[in-house]
């Protein structure tokens, strides 16, 4: 199987928007890291947020997103972590999807990019921004901040390199 496109990216995504959408116990989706500003390049996976209306929906949230994702695609791996609220995906065309979750109510961000793509309650964006005020306020804080996404992002590539 050929490597995905940024074609098929773009329609993984929108099809997870549209059925988040659809769920009761989900408030809000926000897109994190390239995906929230622009992809980097046509390698850039997809990595996001997935605000839920309370932490005793966690399990059910996570079992209904990874079953609409299987319903349209065809994975190599995958690894659930509920303790650390993280699920990992690759298609088996080698797109990486990165869904973390939370309670809307604790909405921060703790990287300077995102992009909430929709939001029920209409106050995650603004949480983040408050959240992300505070980290730069206290400058070593942004520092460490925006020298670990660098970082990140230079080993994701090495390894997608290899």
């Amino acid at each position: 199987m050929p490597l995905f496109s940024t074609a098929f990216r773009k329609d993984v995504m929108d099809y997870i928007v549209s059925f988040a959408q659809q769920n009761e116990h989900i408030v809000a989706l926000v897109a994190v890291g390239s995906g929230s500003y622009g992809y980097i390049d046509e390698l850039s996976d997809l990595d996001m947020v997935i605000a839920i209306d309370s932490d005793e929906n966690l399990r059910a949230v996570m079992d209904y997103v990874s079953s609409q994702l299987y319903k349209r695609l065809n994975f190599i791996y995958f690894k659930q972590v509920p303790e650390r609220r993280l699920q990992v995906y690759l298609t088996d065309n080698y797109l990486e999807i990165d869904i973390g979750y939370g309670a809307y109510t604790s909405a921060a961000a703790f990287r300077k990019n995102w992009k909430v793509l929709f939001d029920k309650s209409g106050t995650v964006d603004q949480a983040m921004r408050i959240s992300w005020e505070r980290i730069k306020a206290n400058t070593s804080d942004g520092q460490i901040a925006e020298c670990a996404d660098a970082v990140w992002h230079n080993l994701m590539h090495a390894a997608v390199a290899i």
